[in-house]
C-alpha cells in the first residue's frame, strides 16, 4: 500500500487526471518509504543510498529494489534502552536521573551529530517532551 501511495504522490496528490502506475517510485521517495517501514536512515545513509542507485543510472526504484535496499541498509538489531540511556548521558543528562533540560539538549544537538535546522530541533524536542517549548 505504501509503495502504491508513493507512486501516486510522485504524480501529484491534487490531480483528477488518470494515474500511471509504473511499478516504480522516484528515488527521492525511497527515504520516506524506508521510514514507513520502520527504518529511519540518517542523512548520511540517505546520501549513500541515493549515490548507490545513481551510480546505476537509476532515477526510479522498483518494489524488488526497494526491498533489497531495506534489507541491506536496515540495522539487524534495534536500538536498546541501554544505548538510548548512554546517548543521553553523552549529551549531558544527569547520571542518576537521566534528565536533561530542553535547552541543554538543543545546544548539544546543534553542536554534534547531523545538522538540523532550528525548526527540526524544536519539532524533535517537542515530540520528546510532549509539549511546546517556551
Amino acid at each position: 500500500d505504501y509503495f502504491y501511495l508513493a507512486q501516486l504522490r510522485s504524480q501529484g496528490e491534487d490531480t483528477t487526471e488518470d494515474r500511471q502506475v509504473s511499478g516504480a517510485i522516484p528515488l527521492d521517495e525511497v527515504p520516506d518509504m524506508l521510514r514507513a517501514l520502520g527504518y529511519y536512515p540518517s542523512n548520511f545513509d540517505v546520501r549513500d543510498l541515493v549515490h548507490e542507485m545513481s551510480r546505476k543510472d537509476k532515477d526510479h526504484v522498483t518494489f524488488e529494489e526497494l526491498v533489497r535496499l531495506y534489507v541491506n541498509y536496515k540495522p539487524v538489531a534495534g536500538v536498546s534502552q541501554a544505548q538510548i540511556e548512554a546517548a543521553f548521558e553523552a549529551l549531558g543528562a544527569e547520571q542518576m536521573t537521566g534528565i536533561i533540560t530542553a535547552s541543554s539538549l538543543i545546544s548539544q544537538l546543534k553542536r554534534i551529530g547531523e545538522p538540523l535546522s532550528d525548526q527540526e530541533l524544536t519539532k524533535c524536542v517537542e515530540a520528546l517532551t510532549g509539549g511546546k517549548l517556551s
